[in-house]
Formats: C-alpha cells, sequence, structure tokens
C-alpha cells in the first residue's frame, strides 16, 4: 500500500487558465474565488483596474491594466511560488484581488438616528434626519486592502457605509446642527443652505478615508427633513393667516370707528332734515295760517338769494317750526244748557265764519327755490321734488 496517494477528484482543485474580472459594480476591491494557477496562467487586468498577489498575508505583485502569462520568467516572485529552479509548467496557489479604481458614485448615507436640534421660528426642540450621498475613488489599493480586506472577499458599498457610517454621520450631524444654530436656521427653507452645508461636511469627512488610500470626491446633503416638518408648516401658515386677520381686523375697526363718528356727527342734521322734508310735504297740500308766517321769514339757508347748507339749529328751528305751524283751535264752548238769568237764543249759537287765511305773498321763485334746497340736501327725493314743481307750475 502506498503511504502517498492522490487526493481524490473531489478534494482537487482544478487550474484555473485565465484569471479575470468577475465581480458587480458597485465593488471597490474584489476577491477572484479561486486561488490555484500554474506558469501558463493567463491575468487579465481592465481598464481603471488593479490586480494584487498575496500570500501570506505578504503582497507580492501589483498589476496594472494590461494581459499577462504568470511564468516564472516574467516574474520572480512566481518562481517563490512555485519552488523550481528550471522553468517547465509548474501548479501554484495564491490569492488574487482586483482593485477597481473607477469613481465609484452615487453612495449613498443617512443618519439612522435623529439630529436634536432647537427651532428657530418657535423656540423649541425638534429632531431632524438627513440623507444624501457621496463619490468615492480608490488612490493607494494595497493600502486599502492590507488595512481593511484582510480575509475577507471583497469590499463592496453597502462594506463602505457599516465601516464608515458612525463616522460620517459624526462629522454630518455636527455640521448641519452647528451651521443652523450659527445661521438661526429652521427646517423650513433650510433647502436654500443645503449646498454650504454639503461643502462643509466634504471637508470633515475627506480625511477619514485617506488613511485608507480613498478619496471623497463629492458629498452631499441632500435633503433635511423633520418628523414634525409638516406640523412647523402648519402652524407657520397659521400664524401667518392669524396676523393677516388681526391686520385685517384692526384695520376694519378704525375705519368703521371712522365713519361712525362721521355718521354721529351727521346725523342730527339728517334727522331734521327729514323732518323738514315731512313737514313740507304736509304743508304742501294743507297750507295754514303758519305757512303764511313761514313764507315771509327768511328760509334757513338763504344767503344773497344763493342756496347753502343750513346749520343743525336752523334746521331743527325751522322743523320744529313747519311741524307745529297749526296750532290746536280751542273747543267751541257748548251752551246748549241754560245758565241762570238765561238769554234767549242761549241754546244755539250762530255759527260765526272764520275769514280765510291770506294767500301766500311768495313768489313762484321763492317757492321753487325751497323745494329745490329740500332736493339738494337730501330731504325730499326726486320724485318728490317733481311732484312738487308739478303742483307749483299748475298753480301759475
Amino acid at each position: 500500500m502506498a503511504l502517498f496517494g492522490k487526493k481524490p477528484a473531489s478534494q482537487r482543485h482544478s487550474i484555473i487558465e485565465v484569471i479575470k474580472y468577475d465581480g458587480p459594480n458597485d465593488i471597490l476591491i474584489w476577491k477572484f474565488p479561486n486561488e490555484d494557477f500554474n506558469t501558463n496562467t493567463q491575468l487579465i487586468v481592465g481598464p481603471s483596474q488593479e490586480a494584487i498577489f498575496v500570500k501570506g498575508g505578504q503582497v507580492l505583485g501589483r498589476f496594472i491594466s494590461g494581459t499577462y502569462t504568470l511564468s516564472t520568467k516574467n516574474y520572480p516572485f512566481i518562481r517563490a511560488l512555485v519552488g523550481l529552479a528550471t522553468g517547465g509548467v509548474a501548479p501554484f496557489s495564491c490569492t488574487v484581488y482586483y482593485i477597481n479604481k473607477v469613481i465609484s458614485m452615487g453612495i449613498d448615507w443617512g443618519t439612522d438616528t435623529p439630529i436634536s436640534v432647537v427651532d428657530s421660528i418657535y423656540r423649541v426642540p425638534i429632531d431632524i434626519r438627513s440623507y444624501g450621498d457621496f463619490s468615492l475613488q480608490v488612490e493607494n489599493g494595497q493600502k486599502m486592502m492590507e488595512k481593511l480586506v484582510g480575509q475577507t472577499q471583497g469590499f463592496s458599498h453597502d462594506e463602505v457605509r457599516q465601516f464608515f457610517g458612525n463616522l460620517m454621520a459624526a462629522q454630518v450631524r455636527g455640521v448641519i446642527s452647528g451651521t443652523m444654530l450659527e445661521r438661526g436656521l429652521s427646517p423650513i427653507g433650510i433647502d436654500a443652505h443645503l449646498a454650504d452645508m454639503s461643502a462643509a461636511a466634504a471637508e470633515k469627512i475627506r480625511p477619514i478615508f485617506e488613511p485608507y488610500g480613498m478619496a471623497v470626491n463629492h458629498f452631499t446633503i441632500a435633503a433635511i427633513t423633520a418628523p414634525e416638518l409638516d406640523t412647523i408648516k402648519q402652524k407657520a401658515r397659521d400664524l401667518q393667516e392669524h396676523r393677516m386677520e388681526t391686520d385685517v381686523t384692526a384695520e376694519d375697526k378704525r375705519k368703521f370707528a371712522q365713519a361712525q363718528a362721521f355718521e354721529n356727527r351727521e346725523l342730527g342734521v339728517s334727522e331734521q332734515q327729514k323732518m323738514v322734508g315731512r313737514a313740507m310735504e304736509t304743508l304742501a297740500g294743507n297750507p295754514g295760517p303758519m305757512m303764511g308766517a313761514a313764507a315771509g321769514m327768511p328760509f334757513p339757508g338763504m344767503v344773497g338769494g344763493n342756496i347753502v347748507q343750513p346749520s343743525a339749529a336752523g334746521t331743527a328751528e325751522m322743523a320744529r317750526m313747519l311741524l307745529n305751524q297749526q296750532p290746536e283751535q280751542p273747543a267751541e264752548p257748548d251752551f246748549s244748557g241754560t245758565m241762570p238769568g238765561g238769554m234767549p237764543g242761549m241754546g244755539m249759537m250762530e255759527e260765526v265764519d272764520t275769514p280765510p287765511s291770506p294767500p301766500s305773498q311768495e313768489s313762484f321763485q321763492q317757492r321753487a327755490m325751497k323745494v329745490k334746497f329740500l332736493l339738494d340736501n337730501g330731504m325730499i327725493t326726486q320724485e318728490q321734488y317733481q311732484d312738487k314743481l308739478n303742483q307749483l307750475m299748475n298753480e301759475i
């Protein structure tokens, strides 16, 4: 029985003839899945890529973009792996890592825990969150691999967030809260300051990645949100509406007070003018002794034949005079009874005719001017004025 035999086929690894990148697009370092090669194996490195050979935790060689045959003649480190002094096809094993040096865009980030700030409008503490994206580029693949990769299969965007997320969040939180405090900002209208805060945060985050051979090309704070933002906006709208409503109400009250004061000042004259109008309507259809007396008096508001606005006292006096122009007639004595020492015919007193009142001596022009005065001062309507004027015309 042989002491040493071949390994079963299931335990042997096949020799890889071609080594090339076959990883996803969102990965910075990708580990080739096989480790068994020979001196005829070809290595293909694409543009913006770098291949690094590792054995026992030591970097043996680095290859930039191109196609290579891993022979002992071309690369001394292969001879060390093979252990042969002379040429020939021989197997060897090592680990190959591909470094993706293209700029990795759109790596998203976000604050897992809220940032507590004091709102500048309502002066109350509120919780806000932030999110955005950034881009990375590997500048030194060997440094990054030695510090981050170890025995893992690679380093993707998820590993970047997992490894650097807390470090980034601490810097972002400081920039956002500090800027809001310094500038007195509120979540309402903070979008105008996102560019400035993004630039400030990028300067804080770049030193985090530099020791690992990576460079931050851009860092963006896309938005700052608050769970209470809708409530704050509603409060702001309510406050604005309340202020507008208060301003309008105060203005309306002021105008109303002015109008009321003006109306109160004019109310006495207006009521007296209405009394004069009613009196003139009565007198026009029922002239009496006082009408003649009134006709002989200078009409209130007549100055040199011109009609002017009468004073309140003058108008009131005229209204009282016109409305009271018909005094009550004394009741006729009742002689139907028998008086002591009665006289013949005492029971029946003969009716004595009262002489008619003398006609008014006012001219047509004076009467027409009075009616026109009543119209101009709002004491009668246009229709009443026309009726009175027609009545005067018929009397001519």
